[in-house]
């Protein structure tokens, strides 16, 4: 159950708060960002990230200039920067980075079990879950993929409500459904709206309220064992 719960694109559930007063004593700069700011990480090559408030996207391009989404940093993860990786970071609500030398993290942690540990695991989460994808990219339909992220922004950004739904604010759109599942966006519509049809979810304002979690749980089972 473990391994599952950490195969989604939503990075930061586990405590790193450890590493805020390192940041807080030697950062050097101070990002501020505005919800739908964006912050280009491969311009501070020397720097490493981290995010002390907030929530951004991170998608990366290849030489081709084709762009995916590929996580989601929550409040105490690490963003490395480096230029080897074209990536461009977006706030999803106002967000906060603090920057310092990488050496300076470094001289840090390799003496800090602690610290080394929960820095490798940021990367270990990432490592894995881009696995995943590769592995299963033709092995999951296009349905289960998308009833899986639905599933996974529950869990991990919803609330439950007295009767055992979920109301999980809207974090991400349609276009970045369709970017982080390889799912066409018609398709996407098509999928929720027959979710709203069968009564597991139902939309709100920039809201999702998962009606019926545990059917929506036994759907995607049902769809896996179909394929």
């Amino acid at each position: 159950m473990e391994s599952e719960s950490r195969n989604n694109p939503f990075l930061g559930k586990e405590n790193r708060k450890a590493f805020l007063p390192i940041f807080t004593e030697y950062s050097e700069k101070l990002i501020n960002l505005q919800k739908g700011e964006k912050f280009f990480p491969y311009f501070c090559n020397n720097m490493i990230g981290f995010i002390s408030k907030g929530l951004l996207k991170v998608s990366m391009s290849n030489e081709d200039g084709e762009e995916r989404l590929m996580w989601f940093l929550e409040k105490s993860c690490i963003l490395n920067c480096s230029s080897n990786f074209l990536q461009t970071t977006t706030a999803l609500e106002p967000t906060e980075i603090l920057l310092l030398n990488k050496e300076i993290l470094f001289d840090k942690i390799i003496g800090n079990r602690e610290l080394f540990y929960l820095y490798l695991d940021q990367l270990y989460q990432k490592f894995e879950y881009s696995l995943q994808q590769i592995l299963t990219e033709n092995k999951k339909s296009s349905k289960v993929k998308v009833y899986t992220l639905i599933q996974q922004l529950a869990k991990i950004h919803g609330t439950v409500q007295p009767d055992k739904s979920i109301f999980c604010k809207t974090v991400i759109t349609r276009r970045d459904m369709a970017s982080i599942t390889g799912v066409h966006r018609s398709n996407i519509i098509k999928y929720i709206t027959e979710l709203e049809r069968m009564g597991i979810i139902s939309k709100q304002k920039n809201a999702v309220i998962i009606k019926e979690p545990l059917l929506l749980d036994k759907l995607i089972e049902l769809e896996d064992d179909y394929i």
